[in-house]
Parts: C-alpha cells; sequence; structure tokens
C-alpha cells in the first residue's frame, strides 16, 4: 500500500525524479521507467535535445525555491552579516503594460529577522523590482543567483565558451563550460555542468539542464586578486517545491525525502501508470 496520498505521490515524484535528474533518490524503480517518466512530465523540448540553456528554463506557477546568498557588496544597514536565506515562491505570471511579470512572494531570513516581501520579477531579464525598502535585496539577487541571465540560449557543452572577462592579467578570460560534476546537496546528488573562469583561483557556477536557476557557485573577483582574491558572492539552493493551488500546501524536496514511501515496486508500477493519465489528477484528495 502507498502510504502518502496519490496527489501528494505525484507531486513528490515530479520534485525527486522530474525536475532534478538525482543519483540518490530513496525509491526503487527501473531506469527504463524513469526515463519515460521523466520526459513525460519534462517535455523536453528541442532547445534541450541540444543541451541549450537560460535562466528561468521550465519555471513554472507555484515554483518555490530557497537559498543561501553570501553577497560582499549587500549593505551592511541591510545585512549585517552579509548572509541570508531567501525563500522565493513564484506564484503568478500576470501581463502588465511593460510585458510579462512575476508576482512572487519572497521570505527574507536574517540572523536578526524574518521579513516578508513581494518581487516583481521580468521573465526575460530576471531583473527584480520592489518597494523601496527592499531595493538592495533586489540587486543583491540580480548579480547572485541571477546573474547568468544575461546569456541567452547557451551551449552547456563541455568546453563552450560563453563570455570573454576582463582580469588583472588580460581582458580575455574565458567564462566556459569546464567540466560535468556531482554535486551533494541537502536533498540529494545532482549532475551539474560547471561554468566558471580561473584567475588565480576557480570561480564556478553548477548548473543542471532542467533546473531554471543555478544550482550553487562560488565567485571571486577576476581584478582584485592581491592579497588573494576577493570572494563577490557565493548561494547554495537549500530546498526546492511545488505549491498546491488547491489548498496552498508546499511539498517540498526535503519534506518528500522524508516522507516518499513506496513499499515495493509493483505498487511504484500502480502509481507511475495512474500518474501519467491526466484524469488521476482531477481527483480531490485532502
Amino acid at each position: 500500500m502507498v502510504e502518502l496520498k496519490l496527489k501528494k505521490l505525484i507531486y513528490c515524484t515530479i520534485l525527486l525524479t522530474g525536475i532534478l535528474s538525482l543519483s540518490v533518490v530513496p525509491m526503487m524503480v527501473d531506469s527504463s521507467e524513469a526515463m519515460s517518466f521523466d520526459s513525460y512530465y519534462s517535455q523536453i523540448s528541442e532547445k534541450h535535445q541540444k543541451s541549450l540553456w537560460n535562466v528561468g528554463d521550465n519555471l513554472s506557477e507555484g515554483d518555490n525555491f530557497s537559498y543561501r546568498i553570501c553577497d560582499g557588496a549587500i549593505p551592511e544597514t541591510f545585512v549585517s552579516s552579509h548572509c541570508y536565506d531567501i525563500q522565493l515562491t513564484f506564484v503568478s505570471l500576470l501581463e502588465s503594460s511593460n510585458g510579462s511579470v512575476w508576482i512572487v512572494q519572497g521570505i527574507l531570513t536574517t540572523s536578526t529577522e524574518e521579513r516578508f516581501l513581494i518581487l516583481q520579477i521580468d521573465p526575460d531579464t530576471f531583473e527584480v523590482g520592489s518597494d523601496v525598502m527592499n531595493i538592495d535585496l533586489a540587486e543583491s539577487l540580480e548579480k547572485t543567483i541571477f546573474s547568468l541571465a544575461s546569456y541567452n540560449n547557451k551551449s552547456l557543452k563541455i568546453g563552450n565558451v560563453w563570455d570573454s572577462i576582463d582580469s588583472y592579467f588580460t581582458n580575455d578570460v574565458s567564462l566556459e563550460i569546464k567540466r560535468n560534476e556531482s554535486v551533494q546537496l541537502s536533498f540529494g546528488v545532482v549532475e551539474t555542468f560547471v561554468l566558471g573562469y580561473d584567475v588565480v583561483t576557480s570561480s564556478s557556477h553548477f548548473i543542471n539542464k532542467d533546473f531554471p536557476f543555478p544550482l550553487l557557485a562560488i565567485i571571486y573577483s577576476p581584478n582584485i586578486i592581491f592579497p588573494e582574491p576577493l570572494e563577490l558572492y557565493s548561494y547554495e539552493i537549500l530546498e526546492y517545491g511545488l505549491i498546491d493551488a488547491d489548498n496552498n500546501q508546499l511539498f517540498s524536496s526535503a519534506a518528500c525525502l522524508n516522507e516518499f514511501e513506496i513499499e515495493s515496486d509493483e505498487n511504484f508500477d500502480d502509481f507511475f501508470i495512474n500518474s501519467k493519465n491526466p484524469s488521476n489528477m482531477a481527483e480531490e484528495f485532502p
């Protein structure tokens, strides 16, 4: 018997197998089934088959992300430690006189406070609009987790050069896809492409091809290198999830890992078949 309600099981399975291709997932499933399940939910486009990537790819209403960000440029008057946690829920994509805009619920957590805020994010440029009290946060998000938004349809093929960067030594340092790397995150081991440059030390963004934002990064100044390279910013995803619009319930990666229990392969096979039938999604569960 599957202990979780079908609707929760569907959300959790999408999270753990449909969005990120985790190499460690707390369930047993034949690899051929996992691939067909992933292709059913991801609906991979020709662009993705060619391994091209943009910030915001596969982003949908209800998506929820939590990051820990350390930004050396954020004023101490705003965040004294320069580090903060931010939870972003992409509530709705609306039309305005200036075009489409994401309405995003934010929860900022620092060592001294928790603050709720509403952000307006451009779905193409990922420029962040906010009230006057949170301009510093908006600018920090733009230059950290959204910093790659200026690059459109870039290849994730190893060796592909995205840009040339000015540095202390030369104006021709390559920002390029350097390698594949498996990284350990709070919800599992994730396969990533490493985008970065080397000036004395390595600066890297870690990208999963199916995820809308880089998963983690540590970036150093290419120009301020004495007595040691200056760390500009770093970030790491803590959790991701989906909001169920029917009851405003968050299904998070951490909760799914803790609660996703299937007693046998046969029961998962039953769920797998049911989840591919859209009619099963219409039934309401408490």
